[in-house]
């Protein structure tokens, strides 16, 4: 028996039966929320068309509240950065075993950011709120906007994180005995949870759309004034390296799709390639394209 192989294997099923799922939950404010206004009596002394007019929260959007905006936003990239989408659940998110520490200190400190945020809020509404009136005032002539209290615009945002479940999707230890590359494909068709599979289609998804939109660039800048980002291929190479750490089911089709689109491409520096050498460029671009979204079909992700 390969005892490296049998490591190997032991190490990733043991890993891989460690994930739970988590159930992040955020509200943002209600700056984009429709006010409780006389939007009738405003439209009237504007003479604006009713069925136009929008008067929304937009104009609460101070200093203090951009920055506990931001503090959601980061988090929310953050567990990104960490965690799997579960197609299944909105919100939830698939998250190793050995994760769960660093995801609840990170959403830990972003609740008390946004805590400490929400008490700057209340202590200054009152500017908020006279701030907030002299916009809306260029609104119409009658501004009779009912504008919320402190508290209940820091009601409308939030942070929870919610420990669901462990999918457990491979539980059967005699894989521990066979190849790597056959323990990878049991691992990918017999999980108890479909949804963890089709987990790894969103970094695949992002890999398509970088590809498709660096093949759309590079052909454009085949006409003379058109330059060649460097970005289109920097965001390739991004795309490739989340679909290799996202691929926690080491599925063989997805190591293979990153292997072949970098023998394939290679280093490209996009604004200095050749103009005659870019048609060719672009279309193993179109090529790398083609392959990810058949790999996401060949898996019935």
């Amino acid at each position: 028996m390969n005892t490296a192989n049998t490591t190997t294997n032991a190490a990733a099923i043991t890993d891989i039966n460690s994930v739970v799922l988590a159930n992040l939950n955020t509200r943002r404010g209600k700056i984009s929320t429709p006010c409780k206004s006389t939007a009738d009596d405003i439209s009237m002394a504007s003479g604006a068309d009713r069925k136009k007019l929008s008067v929304t929260f937009q104009h609460l959007n101070s200093e203090e509240i951009k920055a506990a905006r931001s503090t959601i936003v980061r988090l929310v990239k953050d567990i990104g950065e960490l965690t799997l989408p579960c197609p299944s659940i909105q919100g939830a998110r698939y998250v190793k075993a050995t994760d769960m520490d660093n995801v609840q200190r990170i959403v830990d400190t972003a609740d008390g950011d946004l805590m400490q945020q929400k008490q700057e809020i209340v202590r200054r509404w009152d500017d908020i709120i006279i701030a907030a009136k002299a916009k809306a005032a260029q609104l119409a002539f009658d501004n009779d906007i009912e504008w919320p209290t402190a508290e209940e615009f820091n009601d409308s945002m939030g942070i929870e994180l919610e420990w669901l479940a462990s999918p457990a999707p491979i539980q059967d230890t005699v894989l521990e005995t066979i190849s790597t590359e056959v323990a990878a494909r049991a691992r990918a068709s017999q999980a108890a949870d479909k949804m963890f599979l089709k987990a790894h289609a969103a970094p695949v998804r992002e890999l398509v759309k970088a590809l498709a939109q660096a093949a759309t660039a590079t052909a454009a800048s085949t006409q003379k004034g058109k330059r060649l980002k460097q970005a289109n291929f920097d965001n390739i190479e991004t795309a490739m390296n989340n679909v290799s750490s996202y691929n926690w089911l080491a599925i063989p089709e997805l190591t293979d799709l990153v292997r072949g689109i970098k023998d394939s491409l290679g280093d490209v520096d996009g604004p200095s390639l050749p103009r005659d050498e870019r048609v060719a460029v672009a279309d193993k671009l179109k090529v790398a394209e083609a392959a990810a979204i058949d790999t996401l079909a060949d898996l019935g992700i």
